[in-house]
């Protein structure tokens, strides 16, 4: 119990902290200009301006690519995501029900450790 709530809390924690910035802009330009011009007997001396892109906020992973209808692929995603499917053997054991169970739970679905279109497409 006490290691889903530390999930939770990275998650809430991660959600936050990309929910920080604006939600429609997911780069900000920084520009630095400095621009000098001195004028003497010899010499003009310009300096020109200099612009750098800094990325604000997190980018959310993209899950949409990933081929669910392999077990193997869904006990990597629980595993990678904090809820413990054992060994990614693509075998549909305890260890992986009560892993898809806690990440229903987790979503918000119905509980009952099935692998369905809702839970698939909450992964």
């Amino acid at each position: 119990m006490q290691r889903k709530n530390i999930f939770f809390f990275l998650f809430v924690l991660l959600v936050s902290f990309c929910s920080a910035g604006d939600e429609t802009t997911i780069e900000s330009t920084v520009l630095q200009t400095s621009t000098t011009t001195s004028t003497t007997l010899l010499e003009t001396t310009t300096t020109s301006s200099t612009t750098s892109t800094v990325p604000d906020g997190c980018i959310p992973e993209d899950n949409t690519k990933i081929d669910f209808s392999d077990l193997k692929n869904v006990q990597n995603f629980l595993n990678r995501y904090g809820f413990n499917a054992g060994e990614e053997d693509g075998l549909n054991g305890n260890q992986t029900i009560e892993a898809v169970k806690e990440f229903q739970a987790y979503a918000g679905l119905i509980v009952d450790g099935d692998l369905g279109p809702n839970t698939y497409s909450a992964m």
